[in-house]
C-alpha cells in the first residue's frame, strides 16, 4: 500500500497467525480450490484438465462446497439459481447474493454495490478478465463501472463474489470483485443442448417480450469412434502426447430478450432560497415525461480448447453483450415557478392563506419536448490462453482484448413552447409522490394549440474504454513437513485506453418562422401515471427528422449555436491511457483442520489523463487549450487468511486483505471551465490520490442437509483517501486575488464501512410430505459508514445504504418448482450537494417477484414469471426526509412465460 502499514494492519496479522498457531490440529481433510473455476473437486496439481463450472449443471449444492473449500471469503450463484426468478439481466441476479446492493434505472437493475461501496469502486471479470466500463451514467460518474444490465442473464454460467482479494486476483476491488462466469462444457464432454423460448408482456403501454436462449455443445476427436454422441469410454486412452481420444470441445450460446417498456415519470426541481425566505417546498419547475423504451439485450459467444492430453490445456474464448434500444420520451415542462416575469422571487408564495398547502406560480412557462434517441451499450471480449503442467509445475497464461464501449448514432430533442406565461396554483404537500395543479384562467397545458417549435439539437456521442491483458503464473507443490503446501507466483499486465468524443448540431428557427405544434403532432392523447396527468398529443419523430435532413430555409445553426456546441463537445473530450503492471505471490498450506492463505501483491501503474481547459475571461471571449496530466506509483496489498473446521460442518474464517479504487475518470480528469467573469471554475482534480482500503473480515458458516447454509459474517473496511465531491472557494488564477467557486473533488481522509451479512438458506425436508418442499432462501446485509463529505461535516458514504435483505420462500417438490422472492434496499445518498438539504437521496425499495416452473419431462419444462408484482417506484429526494422528491418513475409489473429445453 502506499500509506505507512497501519497500526490495524498489524494487530490483524498478528492476531491471524496466532490464530493459525493456536488452532492447528492433525489431519487434512481438504485442499485448496481454484475458485475461478467453481469446483467441488480438489485441485491437482498434476493434471492441466478444466475443472467443471457452475453452467448448466451446476447446482446449490456444487457452489456451497466450492464455497466452502474456498481459501478465501466468496459467494456463489450457479445459472440453476439464476433461473428459478424472473432476472433477465446479470445485475438482476447478482442483487439475490449476500452483501449486494442494486443500483436500478429504467425498471431494471444496473449497477451493483459490494458491501455499501459504489459501483465504481469495484471489480468485475468474464472469465478471469477484466471488464472495462461500457456505460458512463453510474452514480458517481466514475466511469469504471459495469453496467450488468447490458449482460443477459440467460447468457452466464453463474456468478462469483469475492469479499476477501488474493494475491493472484486484481487489487481493484474495494468493495469486492464479481467474476461472471462464462457457460462451460459438461465434464463428461456428451453434446448437449439448452434452450428457452419465451414470451411476455408489459401491461404499462400493453407491449410484447420475445426472450430466446440457446447453447450448445460437445468433444470430438478425428478418428472413428470419437464423436461428441459416442460412448465417453469407446476409444480408451492412447500413449504419446495426443492421449486424449476427444481433445477438441466447442461450446456456442446466445442469449436475447427484446422488449418495449414504458416508464411514467415525474420529475421536480426546487427554488432552493430558503435563506431568502421561499419556502422550502416551492418549485422551480415541474416535469412529466412519458417514456417508450424499445431494448434489445442479447449475448452470444462460445469456447473452442484442445485437450491433447491430461497435462496440457488450451482454449479460445469470444463473447459479446450488449443491448440496442430507442427511447422515445414526451415530456411537458412547467418553468418560471418560483419567479415573476421579471425572474425576481415572489413576495408571496401561498396561492390561498386558509389553505397553506397552495403555493402560487405567477408567471409559469410552459413547453413540450421529445427526445428520440437511439443508444448501444456493448462489450466485446476475445480470450486466448490454456496451461500445462511440468513435472510438478504448473503453468497458466492467458491473453486477452476487452472493449466497452457507448454509442448513440442520434439523440434528437425537439423543444415547443407557449410563448405566453401562465398563471398557475399547485399543491406538492397533500401528496408530494403526486402534485397537482391547475392555471388559474383555465388554459390547458395539453392543448396543442398553445405551442410553437423553439428549436431542435441533435449530438452523437462516442464512447470507448479498451484493455489488452496478460497474465502468467507458476504453482508448484512447496510441502512443509507432513503439511501439503502451494506456492503460486505470477504477473500481470493491463493496458487501457479510453476515448470519450460529442458531436452536437443546435438549430434555430429562422427568423419570422413560426412552425406550430400541430404541424408535428400524431396519434392518440398522452394521458399517463394512472390517468393523473395528460401530456396532449405528441410529436412525430420522422417528422422533426426530416426537418433536421432538409431544413429549407426553415432551420439554421446559428455562429452563436455554433459556438456553444463546440465548446460543449471540447468539454466532453477525453482520452486517457492507464497502464498495470502488476506481480505477486502466495502460499496456502494445509494444518490439519486449519487452511492459511498468505501472500503479497505489487501494482505499478503509469496513467495519462488528457481533457481540454475552457477561459472564458472577464469580456465573454473563449479560449480552448489541451490539458494533461500523468501519474505514477506503486502500491502493494497483502493478505492473510485463515480457515478452520471446527467441524465437519461448522467453518470459522479470519481474514485480512487489502485493495485498491482508482479515482473515476470524471474525478481525476485535468478538464477545466473557468470563467473569469462569473469567477467559477468546474474541473477535475488530478492529483488525487487513489483510495486504498484495509479488511478485516470475521465469519462463521455451518452447512444444513439438502444443501442448505446458517452464516454469518462481520467486515470492516478502513479507507484512506476517500474520494468526494467539494466545493471551495480561493485564489485560482495566478496574479489574480478574486476568490473563485471552485467545484471540484476532494481527498475526504479516513473513512470506514463496517457491519454484517446473515445468510440462511434451508429446505425444510423435516415437515411431512407434501409440505417438504417448503424452504427458506434469505440473506441480510447491514453496512454502517462514515465519511467527511464536508469540511466537518460526516454522513453516510455514497451509495451506503444500512439494511438490505433478499427474502425468498420456495417450493421444489418433483416437477414443482415456485419461488415468491423479495428484495429491499434501504435509502441512500445518491448524490452529494451544497448542504444535507440538497444532498439527493435514493429512497427505500421494495420489490416482490415469483417465478414458477413445472417439469413435463426430463427434457422439457414450462416456466411462468411475474417481476415487480408491488410496482415498486424508483424515486430520489431532495434531503433525507423524503418529502420533496426530485423524481420518481413507476413500470407496472412484467409477465413471461415460456419453454425451456434440454437434451
Amino acid at each position: 500500500m502506499r500509506n505507512p502499514i497501519r497500526h490495524q494492519r498489524l494487530a490483524m496479522l498478528a492476531t491471524t497467525a496466532a490464530l493459525a498457531l493456536l488452532a492447528a490440529p492433525a489431519l487434512a481433510d481438504d485442499t485448496s480450490t481454484d475458485i475461478g473455476q467453481v469446483s467441488v473437486t480438489d485441485n491437482n496439481a498434476a493434471s492441466a484438465a478444466p475443472t467443471p463450472t457452475p453452467s448448466l449443471t451446476g447446482t446449490r449444492a456444487e457452489a456451497l462446497e466450492a464455497k466452502k473449500r474456498a481459501p478465501n471469503i466468496v459467494d456463489i450463484q450457479p445459472q440453476e439459481e439464476i433461473r428459478k426468478l424472473p432476472d433477465v439481466n446479470a445485475a438482476e441476479a447478482l442483487q439475490r447474493m449476500p452483501g449486494i446492493s442494486l443500483e436500478s434505472d429504467t425498471g431494471e437493475g444496473r449497477f451493483i454495490n459490494i458491501r455499501g461501496l459504489d459501483a465504481d469502486l469495484n471489480g468485475t471479470s468474464f472469465g478471469g478478465v477484466r471488464l472495462p466500463a461500457s456505460n458512463l451514467a453510474t452514480p458517481s460518474g466514475g466511469g469504471r463501472a459495469v453496467a450488468f444490465d447490458a449482460i443477459p442473464a440467460g447468457f452466464i454460467g453463474g456468478i462469483e463474489i469475492t469479499k476477501t482479494n488474493r494475491p493472484d486476483m486484481d487489487a481493484e476491488a474495494l468493495g469486492g470483485s464479481i467474476e461472471i462466469v462464462p457457460k462451460a462444457l459438461p465434464a463428461d464432454g456428451h453434446a448437449f443442448l439448452d434452450a428457452t423460448l419465451g414470451t411476455g408482456f408489459e401491461p404499462l403501454r400493453d407491449t410484447p417480450i420475445l426472450q430466446g436462449d440457446l447453447t450448445v455443445g460437445g468433444r470430438f476427436g478425428l478418428e472413428p469412434g470419437t464423436g461428441p454422441f459416442d460412448d465417453t469410454n469407446a476409444r480408451p486412452a492412447t500413449s504419446g502426447f495426443f492421449t486424449n481420444p476427444r481433445p477438441f470441445g466447442i461450446l456456442a450460446t446466445g442469449s436475447v430478450y427484446d422488449d418495449q417498456r414504458g416508464i411514467d415519470d415525474v420529475e421536480a426541481t426546487y427554488s432552493d432560497n430558503q435563506s431568502k425566505g421561499v419556502p422550502d417546498k416551492a418549485f422551480n419547475q415541474l416535469d412529466f415525461r412519458r417514456y417508450l423504451y424499445h431494448r434489445t439485450r442479447y449475448g452470444y459467444g462460445g469456447e473452442v480448447d484442445f485437450d491433447p492430453n491430461d497435462l496440457n490445456h488450451f482454449y479460445f474464448r469470444a463473447a459479446q453483450t450488449g443491448y440496442n434500444e430507442t427511447i422515445n420520451r414526451n415530456r411537458l415542462t412547467i418553468n418560471n415557478m418560483d419567479t415573476d416575469a421579471n425572474g425576481n422571487l415572489l413576495a408571496n408564495y401561498q396561492a390561498d392563506p386558509q389553505n397553506p398547502n397552495l403555493f402560487l406560480a405567477p408567471s409559469a412557462e410552459l413547453n413540450k419536448s421529445l427526445r428520440d434517441e437511439r443508444e448501444t451499450v456493448q462489450t466485446r471480449l476475445f480470450t486466448w490462453g490454456g496451461n500445462s503442467v511440468l513435472g510438478g509445475l504448473r503453468l497458466d497464461y492467458r491473453g486477452a482484448y476487452a472493449q466497452g464501449s457507448d454509442n448513440k448514432p442520434y439523440d434528437y430533442n425537439s423543444t415547443f413552447v407557449d410563448p405566453n406565461p401562465v398563471a398557475l396554483v399547485y399543491d406538492n404537500t397533500t401528496d408530494p409522490n403526486h402534485p397537482s395543479f391547475h392555471t388559474i384562467d383555465g388554459t390547458n397545458p395539453a392543448n396543442s394549440a398553445l405551442y410553437q417549435l423553439k428549436g431542435v439539437q441533435n449530438s452523437q456521442f462516442h464512447d470507448f474504454d479498451t484493455e489488452w491483458s496478460g497474465n502468467l503464473d507458476a504453482t508448484l507443490p512447496l510441502d512443509l513437513g507432513e503439511h501439503e503446501g502451494e506456492l503460486k507466483v505470477g504477473g500481470a499486465v493491463r493496458l487501457r485506453e479510453r476515448n470519450v468524443n460529442q458531436t452536437t448540431q443546435t438549430y434555430n428557427l429562422a427568423p419570422g418562422v413560426v412552425l406550430p405544434f400541430t404541424d408535428f403532432v400524431s396519434g392518440p392523447e398522452l394521458v399517463y401515471y394512472g390517468g393523473r396527468y395528460d401530456l396532449g398529443l405528441g410529436p412525430n419523430n420522422k417528422t422533426i427528422r426530416s426537418l433536421v435532413a432538409n431544413p429549407q430555409g426553415i432551420l439554421f445553426r446559428s455562429a452563436a449555436s455554433i459556438l456553444a456546441d463546440n465548446l460543449s463537445d471540447l468539454a466532453a473530450f477525453q482520452r486517457d491511457n492507464e497502464d498495470v503492471y502488476a506481480g505477486y505471490a502466495q502460499y496456502t498450506i494445509n494444518l490439519g483442520k486449519l487452511d492459511l492463505l498468505g501472500g503479497v501483491r505489487l501494482e505499478q501503474t503509469n496513467a495519462t489523463y488528457r481533457a481540454n481547459k475552457e477561459t472564458t475571461d472577464p469580456n465573454g471571449n473563449v479560449s480552448v487549450t489541451p490539458n494533461q496530466f500523468s501519474q505514477n506509483y506503486l502500491d502493494y496489498f497483502p493478505t492473510l487468511q485463515a480457515k478452520y473446521a471446527v467441524t465437519p460442518e461448522l467453518q470459522a474464517r479470519l481474514a485480512y486483505s487489502t485493495a485498491i479504487a482508482r479515482p473515476g475518470f470524471n474525478q481525476i480528469t485535468p478538464s477545466v471551465q473557468l470563467d473569469q467573469g462569473a469567477l467559477t471554475v468546474i474541473e477535475g482534480n488530478p492529483s488525487l490520490k487513489p483510495t486504498t482500503a484495509d479488511n478485516f473480515d470475521a465469519s462463521l458458516a455451518y452447512s444444513l442437509p439438502q444443501a442448505g447454509i446458517l452464516s454469518l459474517g462481520l467486515f470492516d473496511k478502513e479507507f484512506q483517501h476517500y474520494i468526494v465531491p467539494g466545493l471551495v472557494h480561493s485564489q485560482f488564477v495566478a496574479g489574480d486575488p478574486n476568490i473563485y467557486s471552485i467545484s471540484t473533488f476532494t481527498d475526504g481522509g479516513n473513512a470506514q464501512a463496517y457491519g454484517a451479512e446473515f445468510a440462511y438458506i434451508q429446505k425444510f425436508t423435516f415437515l411431512p410430505h407434501p409440505f417438504d418442499g417448503f424452504g427458506f432462501d434469505g440473506n441480510y446485509t447491514y453496512v454502517q459508514s462514515s465519511v467527511e463529505i464536508r469540511p466537518g461535516e460526516h454522513s453516510l458514504l455514497p451509495s451506503t445504504s444500512r439494511n438490505n435483505f433478499n427474502a425468498a420462500v420456495f417450493y421444489e417438490n418433483g416437477p414443482v418448482t415456485v419461488r415468491l422472492a423479495s428484495s429491499y434496499v434501504s435509502k441512500n445518498i445518491f448524490a452529494v450537494g451544497g448542504s444535507d438539504a440538497t444532498d439527493t437521496w435514493s429512497a427505500a425499495r421494495f420489490r416482490l417477484d415469483l417465478g414458477a416452473s413445472y417439469e413435463l419431462t426430463k427434457n422439457f419444462q414450462v416456466y411462468f414469471n411475474a417481476k415487480n408484482l408491488t410496482d415498486t417506484p424508483l424515486k430520489f429526494t431532495e434531503g433525507s426526509s423524503g418529502n420533496r422528491p426530485i423524481q420518481r418513475e413507476v413500470y407496472d409489473a412484467t409477465y413471461t412465460a415460456g419453454l425451456r429445453m434440454s437434451f
